[in-house]
């Protein structure tokens, strides 16, 4: 006879599985592909998730293969920022375009907004070509070349329809908090001065 598993010993299962019951002494990178994926909409909270997960994390570490493009904070799932193995990130972006388009087409019929993303991918994807851009300022190119509408809008269209990961540079805390942007081509080729 099998015994059955409680409920209480796989949400403990679970807790082990992701690093929360005790930490791990995993290298960051491979905590980052077994949690596939860490939340990082504010760029200081993967540091304090490896932190809480790994032994002896230091920032570096985390800032290391932010630099190296070995891990990249991208628009993944649910359509936020997340912290993933940039090969995890090459892997699943493909398959996930199909629900990042439609939160797209979810977010743009609750404004009451009607815009297609190609047109505006045709502006911004030679603009994240030529170097890292913050979405401040494609939002302000796409603004020009269609004044009437909501630039918000246009931007997280953007966002969520063209393949992009943050860029990283060093700085007190880790990371600079407001990163731009790079297509993700760019997860090939080394950064400069690398």
């Amino acid at each position: 006879m099998t015994d059955t598993l409680t409920t209480r010993a796989l949400n403990r299962a679970l807790l082990a599985r992701q690093g929360l019951l005790a930490r791990q002494t995993l290298t960051p990178l491979a905590m980052i592909e077994r949690v596939a994926g860490l939340q990082a909409q504010d760029a200081r909270t993967p540091f304090a998730n490896l932190w809480s997960r790994l032994e002896g994390f230091r920032r570096e570490d985390l800032v290391d293969l932010l630099q190296s493009r070995q891990a990249v904070r991208a628009t993944v799932m649910r359509g936020t920022l997340h912290l993933l193995a940039a090969s995890d990130y090459l892997a699943w972006r493909g398959p996930l375009a199909p629900m990042l388009e439609a939160g797209l087409k979810s977010l743009l019929k609750s404004r009451g907004v009607s815009l297609e993303a190609e047109p505006l991918n045709a502006l911004a994807r030679p603009m994240f070509a030529a170097e890292p851009r913050r979405f401040e300022e494609v939002r302000q190119t796409l603004l020009a070349a269609f004044p009437d509408a909501d630039d918000r809008a246009m931007g997280y269209a953007v966002r969520m329809t063209l393949p992009l990961v943050t860029t990283s540079r060093r700085t007190p805390t880790g990371v600079q908090a407001r990163s731009a942007v790079h297509p993700r081509r760019d997860l090939a080729r080394p950064p400069a001065g690398a």
